[in-house]
Formats: structure tokens, sequence, C-alpha cells
């Protein structure tokens, strides 16, 4: 049966004190199957830098805008995954690590529908979003955070993402460069 179990973990020692006594979860995924994909490609694009390519920063922007939304500060993130797995996909959940930065509204995650490249991505030249597959919300200082997506998978394919910003409560994630790359969980079945 699939499903998370308690497990409770005592370490005697040889006159029977605890010397160290956690609870944790067992996870059982029953007939699913569970792959972390890291990101192939990410980048952000600032419209403050309309012409300047960040495919080798280590940070990944979202920002609204400094005073209002859209204006000189605005700043998109842009995610490329490559879901190979042998079976059907039939779940995902991205996976980010925050900077140092909190954020009360850290925005969507959308579908990217044009093609594009980390290393030609730029503010004027940056490429159209689509439907929004996720919502962020709130995020802590150095949190990992998990969104799940709402979307159709097909066992192999190139996903594009955005980090689209909701609010002027601007954000750093950790990129590829930066050690700590956004991933894609992927569950799917045989």
């Amino acid at each position: 049966m699939a499903g998370k179990f308690p497990l409770a973990v005592k370490l005697l020692r040889a006159d029977g004190t605890v010397e160290c006594d956690e609870q944790a979860a067992l996870e059982h995924l029953g007939d699913l199957r569970r792959v972390v994909l890291q990101a192939i490609e990410d980048t952000h694009a600032t419209q403050s830098a309309a012409t300047t390519n960040y495919g080798g920063s280590k940070s990944l922007n979202v920002d609204g805008g400094d005073a209002k939304m859209g204006d000189h500060h605005h700043s998109i993130t842009y995610l490329k995954f490559r879901i190979e797995v042998d079976g059907q996909p039939r779940s995902a959940t991205l996976r980010l690590v925050n900077g140092n930065n909190p954020s009360n509204d850290s925005g969507q995650v959308r579908l990217v529908t044009d093609p594009w490249s980390e290393s030609s991505v730029t503010y004027q030249a940056r490429p159209k979003l689509g439907d929004v597959v996720g919502k962020i919300g709130p995020v802590a200082e150095n949190q990992v955070i998990e969104i799940p997506l709402q979307l159709a998978m097909q066992r192999n394919q190139e996903l594009s993402l955005a980090l689209d910003p909701t609010s002027c409560d601007g954000i750093g994630y950790l990129s590829r460069e930066a050690g700590k790359p956004p991933e894609l969980v992927v569950e799917y079945v045989k």
C-alpha cells in the first residue's frame, strides 16, 4: 500500500540508556517510481539590463519591479528540464533553493511556449509565457521549496518553465552555477 508511514528509531547504549531517539517517515510509492531531474538550462532576464544575458549567473532573479509591477527591475527566470523516464509521468514537483532573501509572494510557475537557450535569453529577446501551472507563494530565507505542478507530461520531452513574478517582492533562487540547481521531481508508472 502506497503512503507515508511513521518510523521511530532509538539508539541504546550497552547500559540501556538512550543515546538517540528520533522520528522519521518512511514513504512507500507503491506502483509509482520517482526520479529527480536537474535543470539542463537556467537563466533570468531583467529589464534594467535588457540586452544582457545571465546564463552563467549563480542567481535566478524573480521580481515584479522596484516601485511598481513591470518597471526597470522586472525579472523573469527560465528553467528547462529533459524528462526521460521509462514510463508514463503522473506528477511533477518543482524544487527550488532560495538564496538569502525572503519573499511574501514569489510568483507563479508558467509554461514557456517559445524555444530558447540559456546563452541567448535577454529581456529584449525573452521567450513568451504560456499557461500558469503552479503558484509559489511565500518563501523564507534559505528555504528549499517544492511546488506541485498541474501539467500533462510525456515520457521523453523537454519541459520549459518560467518563474513569473506577481509582486514587487523580489527573490533570488540558486542556479546550476551556484551548485544548487532547480530540480523537477517526477513520479511515473512503468
